[in-house]
């Protein structure tokens, strides 16, 4: 029996496929934690929906790209240019995919064999959130993407997800505001100011950041938990963080598919990861 984490599919099934032959999957014995991004972008969104879906064995966080497909679906987004994810809406399962992958949770918490604390969000846990603050805020999230789902036809929150202006959470937040900020420090953040105000347009690597920001992950917490996120392709799988371990290495972009033996881990955030290569040819679409 073993316990992963696997990064960043975005519709990569190949990739996917051939990660979970490296690590020797075993679908009646192990666990494996996927952090979001299950779809867009790679030209396998809807395999691997239907995979992920047909085994218990996998535990799935909803990534900027789940709940972008969810709008569309539920909420009348447009589709981008980018987007590959036309496969999905127009499968013949399309219904039955889109309403389980309604019903994943923001967030994971566990232990490793060794009794360490585990949490597992998209982007990641903002330093100012306790992992039980984290679990309530989700659990309002998850409640306002579930009720889309179940009536479409609704003013919901699907229909007034985006925006930027949701940036630094505040406690007296309420309505779509209060949404979009538990939506967007938990599967967008990536660099924050002292005041743990999200800049939401940089996506580059740490290096690239001006002197007010910081990524998320190099503030300290107060409590002993490991962090496990996707998000941020551009660190490659590596976080230099004494807390936060790192799962999107940029597969879909011509890096690697990462994957994290969780039972490793140890007190100082040591860990074994296993990857796989994107091909040589493949081309980034976008």
């Amino acid at each position: 029996m073993s316990f992963f984490a696997i990064g960043d599919i975005q519709g990569c099934y190949d990739g996917f496929r051939t990660l979970l032959d490296r690590i020797h999957f075993n679908p009646a014995a192990d666990t494996v934690w996927l952090a979001g991004d299950l779809v867009n972008r790679g030209p396998g969104s809807l395999d691997t929906l239907r995979f992920v879906r047909q085994h218990p064995a996998f535990s799935v966080v909803l990534g900027n790209h789940d709940l972008h497909l969810l709008a569309v679906a539920f909420g009348g987004a447009s589709l981008r240019r980018k987007d590959t994810l036309r496969q999905i809406l127009d499968a013949p399962d399309a219904a039955e995919l889109l309403q389980w992958l309604a019903q994943q949770p923001l967030m994971l918490t566990g232990q490793s064999v060794s009794g360490l604390s585990l949490a597992m969000t998209h982007a990641g846990i903002p330093p100012h959130w306790t992992i039980s603050k984290t679990q309530s805020l989700a659990g309002e999230l998850e409640t306002a993407i579930r009720e889309a789902a179940a009536n479409p036809d609704s003013d919901h929150f699907l229909r007034h997800m985006y925006g930027n202006e949701a940036d630094q959470w505040k406690e007296a937040l309420d309505g779509t505001l209060r949404l979009q900020a538990i939506a967007n420090y938990l599967t967008r953040m990536r660099f924050i100011d002292n005041d743990f105000r999200m800049d939401l347009n940089l996506k580059e690597d740490v290096d690239s950041a001006p002197s007010n920001l910081k990524p998320w992950f190099t503030y300290p917490r107060p409590d002993k938990v490991r962090i496990l996120f996707g998000h941020w392709a551009a660190l490659e799988g590596e976080a230099a963080s004494s807390y936060a371990i790192a799962l999107d290495a940029g597969y879909v972009w011509g890096g690697h598919m990462k994957a994290v033996n969780i039972d490793t881990i140890t007190d100082n955030n040591d860990h074994v990861a296993i990857e796989v290569s994107a091909p040589m040819e493949q081309v980034p679409t976008g």
